[in-house]
């Protein structure tokens, strides 16, 4: 059986598909006017999600990644860094330079801005791990925010940059 696998690139805005497990590629599809692609979330039953620069737009695919189709641009936000799949439809999203998350609750279809966090600009990484319990690393000064409803809420656990300024 081979493997899917989907790359998202800068300059650009274009998604690449391999069905060799990455030994070959073929471009599948430009997304909007997007110069980049920063995340890519492969979701249940064919469903992949991907963000992007500079209008923080999230596109979805419901075939594996072969055809696309904008979802929604995420507010005044030009960034979306990360994407979280917690299951069941539930997704996050982590934006700049507001360092904001958003979330959806029909598969990437619809977002609701869920909260700012703290002072930071960057919302450059996410990842669930499990029982609704979600992380959010941030920039520029690498504060950690945790959430234990998936999503929903957030609370500062740590600045793990040392000597670097913020709330």
């Amino acid at each position: 059986m081979s493997t899917v696998v989907l790359a998202g690139t800068g300059s650009a805005g274009q998604v690449f598909r391999s069905t060799d497990g990455g030994q070959s590629w073929s471009l599948v599809d430009r997304l909007g006017s997007a110069q980049s692609v920063y995340a890519l979330a492969d979701l249940d039953g064919g469903v992949v999600l991907a963000g992007t620069y500079p209008n923080a737009e999230v596109y979805r695919s419901t075939d594996g990644g072969q055809s696309w189709s904008l979802a929604q641009q995420l507010g005044s936000e030009n960034m979306v860094y990360s994407l979280a799949d917690l299951g069941g439809g539930v997704v996050l999203a982590g934006t700049g330079p507001n360092g904001q998350v958003y979330r959806s609750t029909d598969g990437g279809q619809s977002w609701s801005l869920v909260q700012r966090l703290g002072s930071e600009e960057r919302v450059q990484s996410l990842a669930y791990l499990g029982g609704g319990v979600v992380l959010a690393g941030t920039g520029p000064n690498g504060q950690v925010y945790r959430s234990t409803d998936g999503g929903q809420s957030w609370s500062r656990v740590q600045q793990l940059v040392a000597g670097a300024s913020g709330g």
